[in-house]
């Protein structure tokens, strides 16, 4: 299954999935949550891991894709490559993609 959460700019989006996920705090800022979408893919497995990636190359050509030690490290990560896709723009049509896997998660895709 697929959630997407559509709202005015400071509604309470970012905080609804995260309260949905559980697995980890959606960046909550009023300058770049709403300017990169965030699409969520969780699916339950043994072990535990954590993928954060950009959907496009960024400006120099790269693809983005940090694998995580923690998932305390997401929120500093998505923020990170937020930064490093709307640089010189107001807004990217690129989504930050961040792939999760455990045993504490369901087999959910989460779009901001």
């Amino acid at each position: 299954p697929q959630v997407c959460v559509v709202g005015d700019h400071s509604s309470g989006k970012s905080s609804v999935l995260t309260a949905i996920a559980g697995a980890f705090e959606f960046p909550s800022s009023a300058t770049l949550t709403t300017r990169v979408p965030c699409q969520v893919i969780m699916a339950r497995a043994e072990e535990e891991t954590a993928v954060v990636s950009s959907s496009t190359p960024l400006a120099d050509g790269t693809k983005t894709a940090t694998v995580l030690k923690t998932r305390e490290d997401i929120r500093g990560e998505i923020e990170r490559v937020q930064q490093e896709i709307v640089e010189g723009s107001k807004m990217s049509d690129a989504r930050i993609v961040i792939k999760l896997t455990g045993p504490d998660l369901p087999d959910l895709t989460l779009i901001d």
